[in-house]
């Protein structure tokens, strides 16, 4: 081989070399670039997972205060049940068998006095309407003479 020959050897493996540091070089870049696409996308991957699992725990913890709520409710119900059976039956022992039964008697006695006084509403508004309608000024008693 000749120096011609080596010289121009020496130059493509010189050029070729160049060729491999750029390549190296590009190569590094586009490993640091990805390294923090990485680093970004971990980030943004725990803030989602750490979103899911506050969002899951606070759904667990709603959950179980319903099911203390509903539970308070029905012992609440229950509760005032028991006080409302406790309040008439106590009431009715205090007022006593007689007591009872004469109010409700009296009870009974104002009620037919107040349907007979309606009654006699109606018929003394119909005799008036009579009276007015066929133009008469006295009031006709016969209408209700019976009450």
């Amino acid at each position: 081989m000749s120096l011609a020959g080596l010289q121009a050897q020496y130059e493509l493996d010189r050029e070729l070399n160049a060729s491999l540091e750029n390549s190296l070089e590009e190569l590094k870049l586009s490993v640091e670039d990805l390294d923090k696409r990485m680093d970004d996308y971990d980030c943004d991957s725990n803030e989602w997972r750490t979103r899911f699992e506050t969002q899951l725990e606070l759904s667990q913890y709603l959950q179980q205060r319903a099911s203390l709520l509903s539970e308070n409710i029905e012992q609440a119900k229950l509760t005032i049940r028991e006080c409302d059976r406790g309040a008439v039956e106590k009431s009715r022992d205090e007022i006593g068998g007689g007591a009872y039964h004469k109010s409700n008697e009296e009870r009974k006695s104002l009620v037919l006095e107040l349907n007979h006084l309606k009654n006699m509403a109606d018929v003394q508004q119909s005799a008036f309407t009579f009276n007015f309608s066929s133009g008469q000024t006295h009031t006709n008693t016969q209408a209700y003479a019976h009450l």
